[in-house]
């Protein structure tokens, strides 16, 4: 470790530090790696009290609008960072769904008792969604985004506080949506899937509703069904 008496630059922003900790940026410890360094960081950033992305997944859980209203009010160095959050879901999202064949399930689930016609635009338009799902699942970002703060226009929020709320509940979401999917392993019939991974986004979005808008929990089960 290192142990300075005099003041020094720091390797991470320039500014004057002494010892370990900088006052400017917030760097803690700037010796070389070693083995003993990156395991000590590796844990604390999986397992950190206070913004693992462990513990970020288990408070989204029961408390994702209190954390929105966290980062909208500013106490965000607590937390892990919502957008880099999404994009790691998202992407575990998307090698789960690869890795159950969850789309190919539901493809066929849906298609079931259906005419000839309407299995080959079913299979087109899963195809197609398929192959682009992450892009998609950006693009509606923005867009849902927009629904929301039409939903609640009279809450006072900007667009851009709607949109780092929704994305903290987005994150939210597609952890629970993979934690359901990776249930497609057991030998379970799949209508029960289908039938938890529509309820329960609609109580995730409900909770979020009524904890950071602030509404009851008749205004936000009706929002979440509606929207």
């Amino acid at each position: 470790m290192n142990h300075h008496a005099k003041p020094y630059p720091c390797p991470d922003c320039g500014d004057q530090k002494t010892g370990n900790f900088c006052s400017n940026c917030g760097q803690h410890e700037d010796e070389r790696y070693n083995l003993h360094l990156l395991i000590h960081e590796v844990i604390h950033a999986v397992t950190h009290a206070d913004k693992g992305i462990f513990s970020y997944s288990i408070g989204l859980l029961y408390k994702p609008g209190i954390i929105a209203s966290d980062f909208v009010e500013g106490k965000r160095k607590r937390y892990f960072n919502p957008f880099q959050y999404l994009i790691i879901i998202l992407g575990l999202y998307i090698l789960t769904m690869s890795a159950t064949h969850f789309m190919e399930k539901m493809t066929y689930y849906m298609n079931q008792n259906q005419k000839s016609y309407v299995k080959t635009e079913l299979d087109s338009a899963f195809a197609i969604f398929n192959k682009y799902q992450k892009f998609i699942y950006l693009a509606l970002v923005p867009l849902t985004t927009f629904v929301i703060q039409l939903l609640f226009r009279k809450k006072g929020f900007n667009y851009t506080e709607h949109l780092v709320g929704y994305v903290v509940y987005f994150g939210n979401s597609l952890f629970v949506h993979s934690l359901i999917i990776l249930l497609s392993f057991l030998p379970i019939p799949f209508t029960p899937l289908m039938t938890l991974s529509s309820i329960i986004p609609i109580f995730y979005m409900a909770l979020y509703f009524r904890q950071f808008y602030k509404v009851g929990w008749i205004e936000a089960i009706l929002k979440s069904v509606g929207y």
